[in-house]
């Protein structure tokens, strides 16, 4: 063993003893920049991790790597969350209408307990009964009594719904 492998055994011995404070502040030392991360088990191990690149001149990230993560992150969807609700609960960012619901304007229908039920499909919601809701699955909870996915109960996934409202 050479003296850079003692002194990196000799480093992860005396981090496992640091508080999270000492680990951000060394993880600043070594990376160059702060952190916000808390996880005194990730710091732990990515203090480690940076500490044996230096040892053996390995760069963090080569020039290729970072153009290929550009060019996914050109790709990638991007999802962002809104601010909570008045309930408290986040709600997801629309990003794509899904495929498998059929052009705005469009009526499904479904028979359900011997009663035919009609949903028009909006930009940003479906009409039944002369009120708007945000999603299918209300819908088919609403008319079912019972949770459903509005999918599977109007049979937009593909699959075949059986008379009596069964799969």
């Amino acid at each position: 063993m050479d003296d850079s492998t003692d002194s990196i055994r000799q480093e992860v011995v005396a981090r496992r003893d640091m508080t999270v404070a000492q680990l951000q502040k060394r993880y600043e030392e070594v990376f160059g920049k702060p952190t916000r991360v808390t996880s005194r088990h990730f710091l732990w191990k990515r203090v480690g991790y940076r500490l044996q690149e230096i040892a053996e001149n390995v760069p963090p990230v080569s020039p290729a790597q970072l153009e290929r993560e550009q060019q996914l992150v050109g790709m990638a969807r991007i999802r962002w969350r809104d601010k909570p609700s008045r309930k408290g609960r986040k709600e997801v960012a629309r990003t794509a209408r899904d495929p498998r619901l059929p052009p705005v304007g469009s009526v499904l229908r479904r028979i359900h307990n011997r009663r035919e039920h009609s949903v028009m499909v909006l930009p940003d919601g479906f009409e039944y009964q002369g009120q708007v809701y945000p999603s299918l699955t209300r819908v088919a909870t609403l008319i079912a009594g019972t949770h459903w996915s509005g999918f599977a109960f109007f049979n937009l996934n593909g699959r075949r719904v059986q008379k009596g409202g069964k799969r």
